[in-house]
C-alpha cells in the first residue's frame, strides 16, 4: 500500500501511522499530514521505532528518577525525625532524672529553635531546684543543729538553777529545823543562800538579755565614756576577787580617748570575756592578759588566757545562741553569745582565734566623731 493511498484518506493537520516495506520487513512511520494553500500536500515522516525508544529512555529515566526522588526522602525523613526525635528523647530523660532529684544529667546540644530553648530552660530550672534543696538541706540541717543545741541548752541551765536551788533548799530547811549551834554558823548559811540565789538572778537576767537580743528589743543607754575606765574597771573588779590569778591589763590606748557605749552593757561584754578566760585558763594560776588598742577608727579591746585551744570544730560556733562547747563543763553557755549581741547592737565585731598556748577574743567598736 504506497504512501499516497495511505495518506489519502486523511485531512489536514492529522498525524496518523503508515505502514511501509512488504511483508517480510515491514516499518511502522508516524506521519504527520498539511496541505498546502495550492492544494499540495506535505507529508512528514519518522520511524514509529525511534519514538518508542525515546519513550523508553524517558519512561526509564522517570523511574530512576522516581527511585532516586523516594529514596532521598526517606534518607531525609529519617535523619529529620532522628533529628527531632534524639533531643526529645534526650529531654524526656533529663526531665525524669530532675524528678528523681538528680541534677547531674545535663542539655548538652548546640541547636537553636525551640527545642534548644527548652533544653536551657530545663538547665536553668535544673540548677534552680538544686540550689534551692541544697539551701533546703542546709536549713534543715542547721535547724537539727538549733534543736540539739537548744535541747542541750535547757538541760544545763535546768542543772545549773536546779544545784543553787537544791542547796539553798537544805540550807533554810537545816535554819528551819534550828540545827545550828550557833548565830555564826547561821550568818554562813545566810551568805551561802544568798550567793545562790544570785547565780539564779544570773541566769535569769542572761535569759532575759537573750531574749531581748533575739527579738531585737534590746535597748541601749549610750553614754560617751573614757574606754580605758570601764575595762580597768572591770578588770579590778577580778583582780579583787581572784587575788590568786595572774590577771594583766596592757593597753596602747590614750586614757583620754572617748567612746560612746553602753556602759553597763559594755561592762557586762569585759565581765563575761573575763569570766570565760578564768573558767578556761590552764594551769589555774596562768597569765591572763587584757588588751586595748585604737586601730583605724576602732576601739579594740582583747582578752588573752593561757589553756587549751578550741577545738576547730567548735570556733566558728562559740557565739551562737544555745551554744556550749563539749568540753566545757561550767556555766550555762550563754554568755559568749550575749557578747556578741550586745557587740552586734553596738554596731561592732567579735572575734575569736587560737594563739600559740592559749584562746584569744576581741571585741572591736567603731569610734564615733564626738
Amino acid at each position: 500500500n504506497s504512501i499516497e493511498n495511505q495518506v489519502r484518506e486523511h485531512q489536514h493537520e492529522e498525524s496518523f501511522v503508515i505502514v511501509l516495506g512488504n511483508e517480510d520487513h515491514q516499518v511502522e512511520w508516524l506521519t504527520h499530514k498539511v496541505v498546502a494553500t495550492d492544494g499540495a500536500q506535505i507529508i512528514g515522516i519518522i520511524p514509529l521505532y525511534s519514538v518508542h525508544e525515546v519513550v523508553d529512555i524517558v519512561e526509564n529515566f522517570l523511574l530512576v528518577f522516581l527511585v532516586i526522588i523516594f529514596g532521598g526522602s526517606l534518607l531525609f525523613a529519617y535523619f529529620f525525625s532522628r533529628g527531632i526525635s534524639r533531643p526529645i528523647v534526650s529531654l524526656n530523660r533529663l526531665s525524669r532524672e530532675m524528678g528523681n532529684l538528680n541534677f547531674s544529667q545535663k542539655y548538652r546540644g548546640f541547636r537553636k529553635d525551640e527545642i534548644g530553648q527548652l533544653g536551657e530552660t530545663l538547665n536553668h530550672i535544673s540548677d534552680e531546684l538544686e540550689g534551692a534543696i541544697l539551701k533546703l538541706q542546709e536549713e534543715l540541717d542547721k535547724e537539727r543543729t538549733f534543736e540539739k543545741m537548744r535541747q542541750r541548752f535547757t538541760a544545763q541551765v535546768s542543772h545549773e538553777i536546779q544545784t543553787p536551788l537544791a542547796v539553798i533548799k537544805s540550807y533554810a530547811e537545816a535554819l528551819e529545823d534550828g540545827i545550828l549551834e550557833n548565830r555564826e554558823e547561821e550568818r554562813e548559811y545566810f551568805v551561802t543562800i544568798q550567793k545562790e540565789a544570785d547565780k539564779i538572778s544570773g541566769i535569769a537576767s542572761d535569759l532575759l538579755d537573750l531574749a531581748q537580743i533575739e527579738s531585737g528589743a534590746y535597748q541601749l543607754k549610750k553614754e560617751t565614756v573614757f574606754g580605758v575606765e570601764v575595762i580597768a574597771s572591770v578588770v579590778e573588779r577580778f583582780a579583787n576577787t581572784y587575788p590568786e590569778k595572774n590577771i594583766i591589763f596592757n593597753h596602747l590606748c590614750d586614757p583620754d580617748t572617748k567612746v560612746t557605749m553602753d556602759r553597763k552593757r559594755m561592762e557586762q561584754v569585759f565581765y563575761n570575756l573575763l569570766n570565760n578566760a578564768i573558767k578556761h585558763v590552764s594551769p589555774a594560776d596562768g597569765v591572763i592578759q587584757v588588751g586595748c588598742e585604737i586601730h583605724e577608727k576602732e576601739w579594740i579591746v582583747s582578752v588573752y588566757n593561757v589553756g587549751k585551744s578550741i577545738p576547730e570544730n567548735e570556733i566558728n560556733q562559740i557565739w551562737e545562741y544555745f551554744y556550749k562547747a563539749h568540753s566545757d563543763k561550767k556555766g550555762t553557755g550563754l554568755g559568749l553569745a550575749i557578747v556578741k549581741g550586745i557587740i552586734i547592737c553596738h554596731g561592732g565585731k567579735v572575734a575569736v582565734d587560737n594563739r600559740e598556748n592559749g584562746v584569744w577574743f576581741e571585741v572591736r567598736l567603731p569610734l564615733e566623731k564626738l
